[in-house]
């Protein structure tokens, strides 16, 4: 996802069932990575989140990316 990108957005309970929903447009990306070293393993997560500007509330949220779905790509 990037800026521009059209999404819909979902907000969940704890439970991971859909607590609101609507469509947005992403205003902001950010990531950050950090490496996790075991005993005798070693990886390296990634954390993206977007910020989206929801037209359901006229407010910006942040949002992990697996709490958007792309509807239309910026072209």
């Amino acid at each position: 996802m990037q800026r521009g990108d059209l999404v819909r957005w979902f907000e969940l309970y704890d439970d991971d069932f859909v607590k609101d929903a609507g469509s947005g447009v992403v205003l902001e990306t950010k990531w950050w990575r950090h490496d996790e070293a075991a005993p005798y393993t070693r990886s390296t997560i990634i954390h993206v989140i977007h910020r989206v500007y929801k037209f359901k509330t006229s407010s910006e949220e942040w949002f992990a990316e697996n709490n958007l779905e792309i509807l239309a790509e910026k072209k």
